[in-house]
């Protein structure tokens, strides 16, 4: 599966789509601060590692722009935790 995911400025989302569906992780940034909010992958794409993916590419999203990361989302903390 090619997976390309895009920075949705506009909405504030990572997004990756796949046909119909699109799997996003919802986020704010507010100075040099990056509060990850909500991530969310239908359940035609589940079980694909996507919205691992989808944090990841968020925190290297992070380092490149020196951006501060605050987790407010469950599965964005329980990855972070995992992945340190």
């Amino acid at each position: 599966m090619n997976i390309m995911i895009t920075n949705n400025q506009l909405a504030e989302r990572f997004e990756i789509a796949c046909g119909k569906n699109v799997a996003f992780l919802d986020y704010i940034i507010m100075g040099k601060q990056m509060t990850l909010v909500h991530t969310e992958v239908p359940e035609d794409l589940g079980g694909k590692g996507l919205a691992g993916k989808l944090v990841k590419f968020a925190l290297d999203h992070a380092k490149r722009n020196n951006l501060r990361v605050v987790a407010n989302c469950e599965f964005a903390q329980s990855y972070i935790s995992r992945h340190k």
